[in-house]
């Protein structure tokens, strides 16, 4: 159909769309409304802009949005072309296209608009929330440790850990107790905390120990119960605010493993792996999963996957066949996957603070986004936060430029460990660095590792300093 002047043209000259567009092309033509992308991509995103949410960059979604209407406006025109009319005429029979037009001009300029405002409010805003890693420092019960830490970080936390007091405040050192029946299973140290090397047992020797093992009792559940009461009084008295959640901190498998001899190590594993699921099975019968957060602490696997071959770091070493990073991570994965999926979880990624040092000192952040990408892809279930370290001395751009490949979305929460006591400046420092590697995304603060073993004055500048470079969880 050749294009007419609509002035030259009368009524009866004018078809219907039904007459001049292929059925797909009609359909599209008069129901291409833009809004159903713009209130999925835009309007979405506002809810995850509220305060203590996370999400992803709102150039992303803004980018996304654009292009489905720059698509929808662009298709409405080849629907006017392939038709053979003049967009004047189109308008004039059916004014409600004219409407789409303005309407998806409009939208894409809202888009770009709030897409500029969204993108500077993530770059200069707080960092928001602070997460306590596990545990804290002055306090001989879960009360105190509870009482604490909501007057040190008030408004603050999203999750509140009992801060393992009196017997478990050397992290993993306590469940040698727990193989107290089979001391020969055990690694030894000397003075200085160096392994001291031992006779290897053969699989005999292995099997009569093993055979005569009484039932493991780890206790994670009988403590985390215990603290969860009074987490459960206090937030009643209104203490503890509403929102927040009783964090219950695990080690991996491995981590544990590490205090066996390998040959041990490898038959015990499977034992221990289920006494500690079961410890996290009664937790979350005995807790509201609405109350209750789970920590997964993988505070070995980095200094096992950074080994060198034949020669091990510490007491860390490998007692599986095949590959070591796939071994380690599907150990870290498969207990992560054994928390109810209505239960939140997390992972705290440390390169240890036995002295307050690393075991290791990492290069750059490469490996902790290897483990993270590693567990979530193997999880099978959302992880809802990473906690990771940034030593002190790094504010360097080369440490967290592998940041950019971290692939998780916004369900997950990211801490970036770079709060270091009596050192604001150089928080500061390390955040500025962090937030140009973070892609724009909002993540909170933590120190590098549990502040059970940290004077109590280093508690509460770290504290200070928190709370002053944080805007309230919410």
């Amino acid at each position: 159909m050749s294009c007419i002047p609509c002035k030259q043209r009368r009524e009866s000259d004018f078809p219907t769309l039904r007459e001049i567009c292929p059925s797909i092309l009609r359909h599209r033509l008069l129901y291409a409304s833009p809004y159903s992308a713009i209130h999925r991509v835009v309007i979405g995103e506002v809810a995850f802009v509220q305060p203590g949410h996370f999400h992803p960059p709102g150039s992303i979604l803004a980018s996304t949005a654009s292009n489905i209407i720059l698509e929808r406006r662009n298709y409405l025109r080849l629907c006017i072309l392939e038709a053979g009319i003049s967009e004047t005429y189109l308008f004039k029979r059916y004014p409600h296209v004219i409407f789409s037009f303005l309407l998806l001009h409009l939208q894409l300029n809202l888009v770009l608009l709030y897409s500029q405002s969204l993108r500077t409010m993530i770059m200069t805003s707080s960092p928001c929330g602070v997460h306590l890693v596990g545990s804290i420092c002055g306090a001989e019960t879960a009360t105190d440790s509870f009482k604490k830490c909501v007057t040190a970080f008030p408004s603050c936390i999203y999750r509140l850990p009992d801060g393992e007091p009196a017997s478990r405040n050397n992290f993993i050192g306590w469940q040698r107790t727990v193989f107290s029946g089979i001391p020969v299973a055990l690694e030894q140290y000397d003075a200085k905390g160096d392994v001291i090397e031992q006779p290897k047992a053969s699989p005999c020797e292995v099997a009569d120990v093993i055979k005569n093992m009484a039932p493991l009792k780890l206790c994670y559940d009988d403590f985390a119960l215990e603290s969860y009461a009074e987490f459960k009084r206090l937030k009643d008295e209104g203490v503890i605010p509403k929102s927040v959640k009783f964090l219950v901190c695990v080690p991996t498998v491995y981590c544990v493993m590490s205090l066996l001899r390998a040959e041990f190590a490898a038959t015990v594993e499977p034992i221990y792996t289920n006494a500690l699921v079961g410890c996290l099975k009664r937790l979350e019968a005995e807790i509201p999963h609405e109350d209750l957060a789970v920590q997964v602490d993988v505070a070995a696997e980095p200094m096992l996957i950074h080994a060198r071959p034949g020669k091990r770091i510490y007491h860390f070493d490998q007692y599986w066949e095949g590959d070591v990073f796939t071994g380690a991570m599907d150990r870290v994965a498969a207990l992560v996957r054994s928390v109810s999926g209505d239960v939140e979880v997390g992972m705290h990624i440390c390169y240890g603070d036995m002295g307050h040092k690393h075991f290791i000192e990492p290069a750059d952040t490469a490996d902790i986004v290897r483990i993270a990408n590693s567990v979530l892809e193997r999880a099978q279930r959302p992880i809802n936060w990473i906690h990771f370290p940034v030593p002190k001395a790094r504010d360097d751009e080369a440490y967290f430029e592998p940041l950019r490949g971290l692939k998780v979305g916004h369900e997950t929460e990211l801490y970036v460990g770079l709060v270091h006591p009596n050192d604001e400046s150089g928080t500061r420092k390390r955040l500025e660095t962090a937030t140009k590697f973070l892609e724009g995304r909002k993540f909170g603060v933590a120190t590098e590792c549990g502040l059970g073993r940290a004077p109590t004055e280093e508690f509460d500048s770290v504290a200070r300093i928190s709370t002053a470079i944080c805007s309230p969880a919410s």
